[in-house]
């Protein structure tokens, strides 16, 4: 890294990017987004429910959790985001 972004990075800062999903970047911190931490937290519930990524994505839609950019969930998307810790 070079320049603003390793210097934010070296002070335990959020570097550079889209926050991910669940979290906001202020003045360079990451900070909880309450919303997207309920829909963290129901697609964590699902999948150990043992329902299909399409499945998730219709239920999170249903209760109008959204994606940020997109119009609907990906299995591809959801997949990436339930890998996370």
């Amino acid at each position: 890294m070079r320049g603003q972004a390793c210097w934010g990075a070296e002070r335990g800062g959020f570097a550079y990017g889209s926050p991910p999903y669940g979290y906001a970047s202020e003045g360079g911190v990451l900070v909880p987004v309450e919303r997207e931490q309920e829909a963290l937290a129901q697609m964590r519930k699902l999948q150990a429910e043992g329902h299909s990524l399409p499945e998730v994505g219709r239920r999170l839609e249903a209760d109008s959790h959204n994606p940020r950019r997109a119009e609907h969930w990906s299995p591809a998307s959801l997949r990436k985001i339930l890998a996370r810790p």
